[in-house]
């Protein structure tokens, strides 16, 4: 990708950005905290990363709870 292309992706997805946190109504502060403690090049990147931790946090307590009532656990 050239350096010109690059610029005019980096400044559209600058521009859908300010357009989902105006949708979604985003605490820019939490943003700011989040990008900082995840050292995160990017907002963008920084949410995506809470993000996939969290999906992560949700299939883990789902199979927690799944083999919670079976008794039945695999040995590693």
């Amino acid at each position: 990708m050239t350096h010109i292309k690059h610029k005019k992706y980096m400044v559209l997805l600058e521009n859908i950005m300010a357009l989902v946190k105006k949708t979604i109504e985003l605490d820019q502060k939490q943003i700011n905290r989040i990008k900082s403690a995840l050292n995160a090049k990017s907002e963008k990147e920084a949410i995506n990363s809470v993000l996939t931790q969290f999906d992560t946090e949700i299939q883990l307590a789902e199979v927690t709870l799944r083999d919670a009532g079976t008794f039945e656990f695999e040995e590693i």
